[in-house]
């Protein structure tokens, strides 16, 4: 049920239509309320801000758009840097790990990879209090 109204209403946001309600949950949230408060606009500049600076310390023959991306396995990267997160808890690594999936992404979308969407597929765990 929800997902089909999610899908609904997504695609009657992108039509510019008014937004259905779940009647059992009274009015569903806005677009634009879903746009602020599902994302960390701290946590974006910080991944912005170490990318520009990636580029001013390294040239910027290092882009995203260059094709360099095609010499590096950017999935060991992102696993020994979620290695160190866990081992420190240096949130610092998060946003790097963010920053180095970016460069994963933008190579497989060159190579003409496709998004299968899967969002069913795994759900986060709660952390389990004692």
């Amino acid at each position: 049920m929800h997902r089909e109204f999610y899908l609904g209403n997504l695609w009657r946001w992108k039509c510019g239509l008014k937004e259905r309600t779940l009647p059992e949950y009274g009015k569903a949230p806005s677009i634009d309320f879903l746009e602020r408060t599902q994302w960390d606009d701290q946590f974006a500049r910080l991944m912005k801000n170490r990318l520009i600076l990636g580029c001013l310390r390294y040239g910027r023959n290092k882009s995203i758009q260059n094709s360099d991306l095609e010499k590096r396995d950017y999935r060991i990267d992102i696993m020994r840097r979620a290695r160190l997160y866990l081992h420190t808890g240096d949130i610092e690594q998060l946003v790097d790990i963010a920053n180095v999936a970016l460069l994963e992404f933008v190579k497989q979308r060159k190579r003409g990879v496709k998004m299968q969407s899967t969002e069913d597929a795994y759900h986060t765990p709660d952390v389990k209090e004692n």
